[in-house]
């Protein structure tokens, strides 16, 4: 079953194309060495949100991202399944418990995943099935 996104909706996360880049490649889990991965990361990371470097704003940046995709049934899956490997303590005025999981999705272990999924959705109002077949694969 596909997940479509209404045209609002669609129309809105496209307007955050200034906020987080969509289209940037995020290849470090490609690199050879944990070494080159970590360089990488630490690289590509801020870059998405047109950073230089981490910024307080990225976390409005992820929240907003995931009220446009939680209901996506792949991206729940990847939730569901960051949430069961890391325990976390969601802070008082987050009323919803999987927005702490959506956020975990953005560290090294599922950050590169993650984006392919967050492409997919912004390009075709969808996660590919490619993409689902990675997550799939991931958490198993």
């Amino acid at each position: 079953m596909f997940y479509y996104m209404n045209n609002e909706m669609q129309h809105q996360l496209e307007n955050m194309k200034d906020e987080y880049n969509f289209e940037l490649v995020i290849d470090y889990l490609d690199k050879k060495t944990p070494e080159e991965q970590d360089e990488q990361f630490e690289e590509q990371f801020p870059k998405v949100f047109y950073l230089e470097d981490y910024d307080s704003k990225i976390p409005n940046i992820v929240e907003k991202i995931y009220g446009f995709v939680k209901t996506n049934e792949d991206i729940a899956c990847f939730i569901k399944y960051t949430s069961s490997q890391h325990t976390m303590m969601k802070p008082s005025d987050c009323d919803d418990d999987n927005l702490m999981g959506f956020m975990m999705l953005f560290s090294f272990d599922y950050f590169q995943i993650l984006h392919e999924c967050l492409n997919s959705i912004y390009k075709y109002n969808e996660v590919t099935q490619i993409c689902s077949d990675k997550i799939k694969k991931f958490v198993k």
